[in-house]
């Protein structure tokens, strides 16, 4: 068995490097080291053993845009941004790739799960080298040690059945104790201004939106994403497009029903905020305590740059996101807040003037928010640092943004099925918007539209419209609501293990749904069950779908 000779191994590793270890009820390791010098590595190695370099994987990023399948001798990336490579690493590493906290083998037809349980300090990584080595590996950065100071660990377990999925949810169980999930009393649905103007957006594009979203009675909040403040870090002052602030425009939202939600990146500040003029001792610095920009040390970001990070170990900076926040909440009744650009809050090579570590520095910062907005409101995390956001979100977006063309729309559908299992177990899915309708620069075919709606349904979590309300016809209207209607009814979701077949049951309706995915280049046929309907247009199928390379069939069974 593959975990007995993991737990051997992990065992003389400890031993080898003086590390001490406890085993709880759950059969979660946690590790204990004490520091003997003060040139500390930041790094701890836990296990290091050697696999078959033919080994499948599967691997978790430490941010949303990375993930990575594959073999040890040929890893794969699912994900866009990977941690270990260019831009969002600077010096990525040749000998080995690089995943975060969770780490599944699969050896004939045995499924064996390594993962970190808990992230309220530190954080987990594995290395994965081409020659079949791996090493489990404790990242410490952000904090100077001293002899004789004492380090305790993430928890880590490692599991083993013939069901990924029952694996995955037997994870999920482990790590609910040590992070509790949020809870909120209903499932937003919203219109998103970024995915058809992204920062060009105006007053004037909002409430010609807000006029429209009358038509739409199962949209419920209006979503300013973007576009609204001078410069990232300064909330409460206003870009030339919305000139008389946000008052008037959410004033104006209300009055059409929709309640009001808006976008805010709490971690970083633009070299030309406020901010940064007039506090720089708020930010976070390099391990000199010179202040750099985020560029320096990863991915610098996609505008208004360049970045710089607050530093939560600073009471003031606490207040001052706190304040923000409650101003939100008090003075423009906002209660649904998306949180972008979240992973700046943990990067690696920054130092914080409290000596907590990257990952108190980001949990600190959630915390802040969460006492501002109160019980009732709802955070959704994106570009967040998956482990580390644990507990601290509603909803998560768990895949890349919404681009109306194949590559990316294939990409964000495998990202969201490698995180099928979050779903109810650490917050509700998001799989980000739909956008079903063309812009400039933008044209999505119909096989892409079929794979976009499908990944919104097997996600089962919330339900987001990015498109121009007013680009809507009555047709597109009714599907739009029959699709939040049926992802918020999934019960449970059901999938074959190369992602191409998908049961979905529903909670309270005497019917299900299926759903087939074409991933090759050849037409494939379909036998159909009796009395089945094409999701799509509600007509009834025969009994034998022709489905084309590159598409999708989506089948409600009654």
């Amino acid at each position: 068995m593959l975990k007995d000779s993991l737990e051997a191994a992990l065992e003389s590793t400890l031993k080898v490097s003086d590390i001490a270890y406890v085993k709880n009820q759950s059969d979660e390791y946690i590790f204990r080291k004490v520091v003997t010098t003060s040139r500390f590595s930041s790094v701890l190695i836990l296990l290091d053993t050697k696999l078959n370099q033919d080994t499948v994987f599967i691997g978790e990023g430490f941010q949303m845009l990375a993930q990575m399948t594959g073999t040890f001798a040929k890893p794969v990336n699912i994900g866009r941004c990977m941690d270990d490579l260019s831009p969002y690493s600077h010096y990525p590493v040749e000998d080995y790739r690089t995943v975060y906290n969770l780490l599944l083998l699969k050896k004939e037809n045995l499924w064996t799960l390594l993962g970190f349980t808990s992230c309220n300090k530190y954080t987990g990584f594995f290395r994965i080298f081409n020659d079949g080595t791996l090493h489990v590996c404790m990242s410490l950065e952000g904090q100077i040690f001293n002899s004789g100071d004492i380090i305790n660990t993430e928890s880590f377990v490692i599991m083993e059945g013939t069901e990924k999925e029952q694996l995955l949810d037997k994870f999920a169980k482990l790590i609910k104790k040590n992070h509790p999930p949020l809870k909120i009393k209903e499932r937003p649905c919203a219109w998103c201004s970024w995915y058809s103007y992204y920062d060009h957006i105006s007053e004037h594009d909002i409430l010609e939106n807000a006029d429209k979203s009358g038509e739409f009675d199962f949209i419920d909040h209006i979503q300013i994403d973007d576009g609204y403040e001078s410069h990232m870090g300064d909330w409460l002052e206003y870009s030339e497009s919305f000139s008389n602030g946000l008052d008037g425009c959410i004033a104006k939202i209300a009055e059409k029903g929709k309640r009001p939600s808006i976008w805010v990146a709490p971690f970083i500040v633009s070299g030309e905020s406020d901010i940064v003029k007039n506090h720089p001792d708020w930010l976070a610095t390099d391990m000199d305590g010179n202040l750099i920009p985020a560029g320096y040390l990863t991915y610098g970001g996609w505008r208004d740059l360049p970045w710089y990070v607050l530093d939560f170990s600073n009471e003031e900076v606490v207040n001052h996101i706190h304040n923000i926040f409650n101003f939100f909440v008090k003075k423009l009744r906002i209660k649904y807040f998306k949180l972008d650009a979240c992973y700046w809050g943990a990067i690696k090579g920054y130092l914080f003037r409290g000596n907590i570590s990257r990952i108190e520095n980001y949990r600190r910062g959630i915390r802040a928010i969460l006492d501002a907005i109160g019980d009732d409101a709802c955070l959704l995390g994106c570009n967040a640092p998956i482990w580390p956001s644990l507990g601290l979100f509603h909803t998560m977006r768990i895949s890349d943004d919404t681009e109306r063309n194949h590559h990316r729309t294939v990409q964000k559908a495998k990202e969201t099925f490698n995180r099928l299992w979050m779903n109810n177990n650490l917050w509700i899915n998001d799989p980000d918007a739909l956008c079903i309708k063309d812009i400039d620069g933008q044209h999505i075919e119909p096989n892409d539209v079929h794979l976009q709606i499908a990944t919104v349904l097997i996600c089962g979590g919330i339900v987001t419209i990015g498109d121009r309300l007013g680009d809507y016809s009555h047709e597109d209207k009714e599907l739009l609501r029959r699709i939040r209607d049926y992802t918020y009814y999934v019960k449970e979701v059901i999938p074959d293990e190369d992602f191409s077949t998908f049961t979905l049951n529903l909670k309270s309706k005497k019917e299900r749904i299926k759903i087939y995915i074409n991933w090759t280049g050849d037409n494939q046929t379909i036998l159909i069950g009796q009395n089945s309907v094409n999701f799509m247009n509600n007509e009834n199928l025969s009994s034998e779908y022709i489905l084309p390379p590159a598409d999708t069939l989506i089948v409600i069974e009654h």
